[in-house]
């Protein structure tokens, strides 16, 4: 769907489902027409050496894809008190070897505002049906993500904002992997330092519940802060602790660890831009029954500017350590999986639509070890 980003960059598909933030639920900048609706079309065009990731075998496949998206705001010149997003956005895929898998995916979401003087509130949900190769689930997955929230922000001073989050996650999978409901509920308070610093303290609960690992319980406490340097340099990043256990286990089985995450961009000149991110997620195992998987995804892309167009190097590397919840659990090592991607884009029609091509080559170490090559080719249109 647009605005997801680079495809080295997003994280593993079974993982969106816990990270149940606001923060995290994009929708696409789009100019609305009259009357607050706007419409695009994507076409993309993607060859995957390794469909199913498997370590011998390999079977490629050419998969077609045709996502309309309609959107609409009712708030297009900004400043109302309360207003409303909603978007749908469809994806019609095609699989040339498997024609078995051809389907629809329907992905819709929507978000509600209110803004007034002192308190801000936001409420928002996103659907999403996925299908396609996923390296936590260890091959091909179809299934459906759902997430919902609310965000409410408060001015206790000139320089100070205290903000509490109500947040869900749930997946839910067609194909025989164990989904998983994530429940959240974060306290924080940010104390404005300058114009262009912002810090200050948040402590996050969360429950994950699911049939192959029980539930968990996780405490965290971190320290969050946000710079922007105009458009050169903007940073926003938090660092902490998580204790977490399993709440169906009759001992003491708590740990504690480092938890946090990181977006970042910095334009090294006018041409020459720099962007990066961090995220980590205790997910249960949608492949392996009785492990809990800590993900750590680091990525980094450089990006240049040309005459026409720009071009882009892009690395992401991610580190899954299995951690059984049961001492009968069967033997799992760790998996690692590195991606290197050269991309390029450039607009087209007096900036009405685009052409994005990537060429992607990743290969995975550990329990199960493959390679893939991935190939895309696509247009984005606004109407």
């Amino acid at each position: 769907a647009a605005g997801t980003g680079p495809s080295h960059s997003r994280p593993a598909e079974a993982a969106q489902a816990y990270f149940p933030r606001f923060q995290d639920m994009a929708f696409p900048d789009a100019s609305p027409m009259k009357g607050g609706i706007s419409y695009h079309m994507g076409l993309e065009t993607i060859y995957d050496s390794n469909f199913f990731l498997e370590e011998s075998d390999t079977q490629d496949e050419l998969i077609f894809q045709a996502t309309p998206i309609i959107s609409y705001g009712s708030d297009p010149e900004g400043g109302a008190l309360c207003s409303l997003q909603l978007e749908y956005a469809p994806v019609f895929k095609a699989y040339v070897e498997n024609s078995d898998l051809n389907d629809i995916n329907h992905n819709f979401g929507g978000v509600f505002k209110y803004t007034g003087g002192r308190l801000a509130v936001t409420a928002y949900f996103r659907y999403h049906q996925l299908s396609g190769s996923d390296r936590l689930a260890e091959g091909y997955v179809e299934g459906s993500i759902l997430n919902y929230g609310i965000v409410g922000s408060y001015q206790v001073a000139p320089r100070t904002t205290v903000d509490v989050t109500l947040g869900a996650a749930s997946s839910d999978y067609d194909t025989g992997q164990q989904g998983a409901d994530t429940y959240s509920i974060a306290v924080g308070a940010n104390w404005l330092y300058s114009e262009r610093l912002s810090v200050g303290p948040l402590f996050r609960y969360s429950r994950t519940e699911a049939d192959s690992t029980g539930s968990r319980d996780s405490y965290a406490f971190l320290v969050q802060a946000r710079y922007l340097f105009e458009v050169r340099t903007r940073l926003s990043a938090s660092l902490g602790v998580e204790k977490y256990s399993d709440s169906d286990s009759d001992t003491d089985d708590s740990q504690l660890g480092l938890t946090g995450d990181l977006t970042a961009s910095y334009a090294i000149t006018e041409r020459l831009g720099w962007s990066g991110t961090i995220r980590y997620a205790t997910i249960p195992s949608p492949s392996t029954d009785d492990y809990f998987v800590q993900d750590l995804t680091i990525a980094t892309e450089l990006t240049r500017q040309l005459k026409y167009g720009s071009v882009g190097l892009g690395l992401a590397w991610s580190n899954s350590l299995y951690d059984a919840v049961d001492d009968l659990a069967a033997d799992h090592d760790d998996d690692m999986y590195t991606s290197l991607t050269l991309s390029y884009s450039r607009d087209l029609f007096s900036d009405r639509g685009t052409i994005d091509t990537s060429v992607s080559y990743a290969f995975a170490d550990g329990e199960r070890e493959y390679s893939r090559w991935l190939i895309s080719l696509g247009v984005n249109f606004r109407f």
